[in-house]
């Protein structure tokens, strides 16, 4: 963000204004922050004031990347509100977010959102994301194994099935087929309850089935 503010340390106060002589006196950053808003997908937005003597205040709000969406062509990267961050050819293998499969994309551009035949699919892979996400903030002050940075697909069918795919923390793979997401919250605390009290470590790669009431 410096970088793109021209902004270092020493720099003199008046360094990332425009040559605009309202923007001078008015000490407004207004085309610095339009500017890096346009060519940066991630701040969805930013304010950069002035504080005399010396600083610099900058405030950036953050697009958060939630997903990839599997496209015919690649991959694009999306928050949780389907603004396109990045578009790749391939998914970083270091990535943790999951990679949300079965919909079908009409168009996708970056700092756009994503147009998405079936809207409603999409949503319900997100929210099972955020209760994922819940399940780990609302339990693992003292656990290591993060279940939301272990979901490495969420594919949606036509039927309204979803299925997620979990790295274990011994390594094996887990797929939880899901349904009815009224109760996901309860649902993602209680698997998440059940991977830490090694439930499923002594079994192969398999599935479980919670779209049933037991």
């Amino acid at each position: 963000i410096m970088a793109q503010c021209n902004i270092r340390d020493g720099s003199h106060l008046l360094s990332g204004i425009s040559g605009d002589p309202l923007d001078l006196l008015r000490l407004d950053y207004g085309s610095t922050e339009n500017r890096i808003k346009a060519e940066n997908p991630y701040v969805e937005d930013i304010q950069i004031s002035v504080s005399f003597p010396s600083t610099i205040n900058i405030t950036v709000k953050e697009r958060n990347k939630t997903a990839y969406i599997k496209m015919p062509d690649g991959y694009a990267a999306v928050d949780a509100e389907g603004t396109v961050l990045e578009l790749v050819t391939v998914v970083p293998d270091d990535s943790c977010h999951a990679l949300i499969t079965g919909l079908e994309v009409k168009n996708a551009v970056l700092m756009e959102k994503i147009e998405i035949s079936d809207e409603t699919s999409f949503n319900r892979a997100i929210i099972v994301l955020g209760a994922v996400l819940a399940s780990d903030l609302n339990g693992a002050e003292n656990d290591k194994y993060m279940m939301f940075e272990n979901v490495y697909e969420i594919r949606v069918m036509p039927g309204g099935n979803i299925f997620l795919s979990i790295v274990l923390p011994n390594g094996s793979d887990l797929q939880v087929k899901l349904d009815n997401l009224d109760n996901i919250n309860e649902d993602m605390s209680w698997l998440r309850f059940a991977v830490m009290e090694d439930a499923f470590s002594d079994l192969p790669d398999g599935s479980l089935d919670m779209t049933g009431d037991e």
